[in-house]
């Protein structure tokens, strides 16, 4: 798994010039990690939640985009890095999970030395 970020900003505003400011997020997922979060049904657990350039509060599913890149608007360089705060959790989050189900399986019973 992979996590790329890009933060960008830009003037907008034809009368009142204002600064914008964007996130671009790429999350990139091996083959494997795709069917263990398939098989999981992990899809909309792992959510990055942020206030975005409308004004409005929205919660993000990091896996629904996976592969392609998302990005987004900010009113302030504040609201961005909260944003970028909570992506990177969420996503450190996704692979501890699927490090862990990548780890188990149901080989039968095994013996435990106490």
């Amino acid at each position: 798994m992979k996590l790329t970020i890009d933060r960008r900003e830009a003037q907008e505003g034809f009368l009142r010039k204002s600064t914008a400011y964007y996130l671009d997020f790429t999350l990139v997922l091996t083959p494997e990690e795709s069917e263990l979060i398939k098989k999981h049904r992990w899809e909309g657990q792992f959510t990055a939640q942020g206030q975005f350039k409308t004004g409005i509060v929205l919660e993000i599913d990091i896996v629904s985009d996976a592969g392609r890149v998302s990005s987004w608007g900010f009113k302030t360089a504040e609201n961005l890095a909260y944003f970028e705060s909570r992506l990177v959790e969420s996503a450190r989050s996704l692979k501890e999970q699927l490090e862990a189900a990548a780890r188990f399986t149901s080989g039968g019973p095994r013996e435990v030395e106490l």
